[in-house]
């Protein structure tokens, strides 16, 4: 990895974001399966998604964009849960 001296936050901000896009970009199509053996899991997708991500069968998969909606509700909660300590 290179070794680069950011000038300021604003640009290791915009490079960051570049980095974030192009791994958004290479891991789109990517699906990770789930089976009805997870039921939890099946279960959560269920509950944050919909059952348009769910088969019939009660199988699913699990996507990058998934995954990122995921931390971002998980972010949410968190910044939720702090600001009523502040």
């Amino acid at each position: 990895m290179e070794n680069i001296e950011y000038e300021n936050l604003s640009e290791l901000i915009n490079e960051g974001q570049l980095y974030l896009n192009e791994l958004k970009t290479t891991l789109k199509d990517i699906k990770v399966p789930v089976s009805s053996l997870h039921p939890t899991v099946v279960e959560a997708i269920r509950n944050i998604f919909g059952d348009n991500y769910l088969t019939s069968e009660g199988k699913g998969f699990i996507t990058y964009e998934m995954y990122l909606q995921s931390l971002d509700i998980i972010r949410s909660v968190g910044n939720a849960t702090a600001s009523e300590f502040v």
